[in-house]
């Protein structure tokens, strides 16, 4: 797996819209991962929309992770 620039991140950091799609876009493997890894260990079927919902939680947060990141 690559590593995400620098420079992307001080531009994620900053909010620019085009640097956290790559933040994003590069964690969608390891959100999809994890997900369906939930889904495994509590043997319960999901239906789509709640799979959906569950993504968009993680990658919300992630976003507002970004946004409160501070570079020095």
């Amino acid at each position: 797996m690559l590593m995400i620039g620098f420079a992307v991140i001080v531009r994620a950091v900053r909010g620019e819209s085009d640097a956290v799609d790559i933040v994003l876009h590069h964690y969608r493997g390891y959100i999809n991962w994890v997900i369906h890894r939930k889904m495994r260990s509590r043997s319960v079927v999901y239906d789509a929309w709640t799979v959906e919902q569950i993504r968009c939680d993680i990658e919300t947060t992630l976003i507002w992770c970004i946004l409160k990141f501070e570079v020095k």
